[in-house]
């Protein structure tokens, strides 16, 4: 079984299910089977391909929020936004009553228009990936048991996070200002060139502060402060995100906000309403709708809203589309998903000339997002433009048949981490990145990058063994303990 679709009433229901997770159980494995099918077949027409992604999905999203757990589950919300950024905009192009077959075959810098194959071929694949990882969970699930976590408040921890949070937050808000007085003037591409990378801030240190500033929101949602504490500081949290997002990253503010809400959810027991959870979420989208019609200069804001609510939220499709169709012609050196795992090595290697996008990150990077942007436009590369990276894709890399070995070590890492570090605070302190990338990666990569955990590991371990030299101090030398 998927999950566990018992009833309330345990003397009448014990052992029971509900036909309708029954039901949900058997459609998971039926997609599984038809997509295998799909794949293996020529001649598939885009919109049966783009029916069948779209039923995956959609089962597998019922699926997740009909599950007992909701919102407390990782799956949960890697399930919802998986389906946001691959079927969502296909689902609401049929509704409006726009779809047809060239819903994903238009031109951009990196692809000219697609053949109905590739096209074909990505929604098959989405489809059929969701439902695998939802069939893993069907093999590895186990009732949740126990506390959610044995964590309590570490008031110290929470003492250098407050101090932290307040010193950078000043310097921080300057750098963001300046970040959106720079994109607003060149573009939001310019975010991604060498010239907006290498640039010096008008604040000295900034990377150093922006680190700390970093280092101090982990450092507190760590400490497990009581919900007050909590309240400001998730307020704290998306403020910044909310000023981050401003130079036109969309997701700098709709990931934090997941974050947030799975933290409470999961560890202060915070109960989302469906009219305050519908309130929020016309808030989170309204902004997003606004930043795609700013970063847009052409077209009516009529055009831009039919197009961000389908071509928009179907970029990884689209992605993955583009994968499919040059990945022949693409000199491939590395496997995609261990990318990002091994960027410390290389960085210790070749230091500076990793960062942005330049003659040599096109190079030395051989990640998906890379590899692909330098080969198929070197030119729109160095001027920041990319395709990005994707899940699936990565999945898919070495075909179909080994596609459940990449999702099987995903999910058991995913679930083992998640189950674990609620028990130990230096694991704990992790898992604000963890999450991020996870509900991120459907349009980046499977796994997330190892640098900025080892980093922010090395300072957290380097604060906590300051504060327990402190605390050994005699009594009335002592700032901890």
């Amino acid at each position: 079984m998927v999950f566990d679709w018992s009833t309330r009433n345990k003397k009448s229901a014990e052992g029971q299910r509900r036909p309708f997770g029954h039901l949900l159980n058997i459609s998971i494995y039926c997609c599984v089977v038809v997509g295998i099918l799909l794949y293996q077949s020529s001649n598939v027409s885009v919109t049966v391909a783009a029916s069948y992604s779209c039923i995956s999905a959609l089962v597998c999203t019922t699926i997740a929020f009909a599950n007992k757990d909701g919102g407390r589950s990782w799956l949960f919300w890697f399930t919802f936004i998986y389906f946001v950024f691959f079927q969502l905009g296909t689902v609401i192009a049929a509704v409006l009553l726009v779809y047809d077959d060239t819903l994903l075959n238009y031109a951009t810098n990196f692809s000219n228009y697609l053949s109905t194959d590739s096209i074909a071929k990505s929604y098959i694949a989405s489809g059929l990936c969701i439902a695998l990882i939802w069939t893993l969970s069907a093999l590895f699930y186990r009732k949740r048991v126990g506390a959610v976590t044995n964590l309590g408040f570490d008031l110290n921890l929470y003492k250098v996070a407050y101090f932290l949070l307040v010193f950078t937050f000043p310097p921080v808000l300057v750098d963001l200002v300046d970040q959106f007085r720079l994109v607003s003037s060149y573009g939001y591409s310019f975010f991604y060139t060498s010239s907006f990378q290498d640039r010096e801030s008008i604040v000295p240190a900034m990377g150093i502060i922006r680190t700390l500033n970093t280092l101090g929101f982990y450092m507190f949602f760590a400490a497990m402060p009581d919900r007050r504490r909590f309240s400001w500081g998730a307020g704290f949290f998306l403020l910044v995100a909310v000023l981050d997002s401003m130079k036109g990253a969309r997701s700098a503010l709709i990931v934090p906000l997941c974050f947030i809400t799975w933290h409470a959810i999961t560890y202060y027991g915070l109960k989302v309403r469906i009219g305050r959870g519908a309130v929020l979420l016309s808030l989170a989208l309204g902004f997003l709708i606004f930043m795609s019609i700013a970063r847009s200069d052409s077209g009516s804001d009529t055009f831009m809203l039919t197009r961000f609510f389908t071509i928009g939220l179907s970029k990884a499709q689209y992605t993955l589309a583009v994968v499919l169709e040059n990945y022949n012609h693409i000199e491939v050196k590395s496997i995609f998903a261990l990318e990002p795992v091994i960027f410390p090595i290389k960085y210790m290697l070749y230091g500076g000339d990793l960062v942005g996008q330049s003659e040599s990150t096109a190079i030395l990077r051989q990640d998906l997002n890379h590899t692909f942007s330098s080969q198929l436009n070197f030119g729109a590369y160095l001027s920041g433009a990319g395709i990005g990276s994707n899940f699936v894709a990565e999945a898919l890399q070495f075909g179909p048949v080994y596609m459940p070995v990449f999702l099987t070590i995903w999910w058991v890492s995913i679930r083992f981490f998640f189950k674990y570090s609620k028990n130990y605070r230096t694991i704990f302190f992790i898992q604000p990145i963890v999450f991020i990338h996870l509900i991120s990666s459907p349009r980046a990569s499977i796994f997330p990058s190892t640098w900025p955990i080892i980093k922010l590991l090395s300072l957290f371990l380097v604060v906590k063994v300051i504060i327990w030299f402190l605390s050994k101090l005699p009594k009335h030398n002592r700032l901890f303990g």
